[in-house]
């Protein structure tokens, strides 16, 4: 995690996204493709070129539906990493703003973990309260204060 610490300013963030999207290390995306973040594969992506098509749910208009989608499959935990501050800090809108600018420009936890699921990266409409939990229960939050 030392890694993202030095490149973003909220890791509270990426370390509850990483409990929480890969159910504490247990999922086959995290053990087996070391991809906790559940790093969905684009084209663009720079760190890998390599994807696997596995089963997950997204919440649409209302209700959960399971869908089959492309993860990134990485050589390391420490690429998911750096793929997500990549992903964080490059990718752009139609508009060519950046997608997750509000969450780059976030003061605290309280508004990143808001930010992250307005911008799109997460369906789940308690995605928020999720990570605030985690980031509370194990106070991360005190890895940003000590920035």
């Amino acid at each position: 995690m030392v890694a993202c610490k030095d490149n973003f300013n909220i890791p509270s963030l990426l370390i509850a996204q990483s409990a929480l999207e890969s159910g504490w290390g247990k999922s086959s995306l995290a053990w087996k493709y070391y991809n906790l973040l559940g790093r969905k594969y684009a084209k663009n992506n720079i760190i890998t070129k390599k994807f696997v098509i596995l089963k997950t749910k997204e919440y649409r208009n209302g209700v959960y539906i399971t869908i089959y989608s492309a993860f990134c499959v990485y050589e390391s935990i420490a690429d998911c990493f750096k793929d997500c501050i990549w992903l964080l800090k490059n990718v752009k809108l139609k508009n060519g703003k950046l997608r997750y600018q509000r969450v780059l420009d976030s003061k605290d936890y309280i508004e990143a973990t808001e930010m992250i699921r307005l911008c799109g990266y997460a369906t789940s409409p308690t995605y928020t309260i999720n990570l605030r939990k985690i980031i509370e229960q194990y106070k991360l939050n005190e890895l940003d204060e000590k920035r």
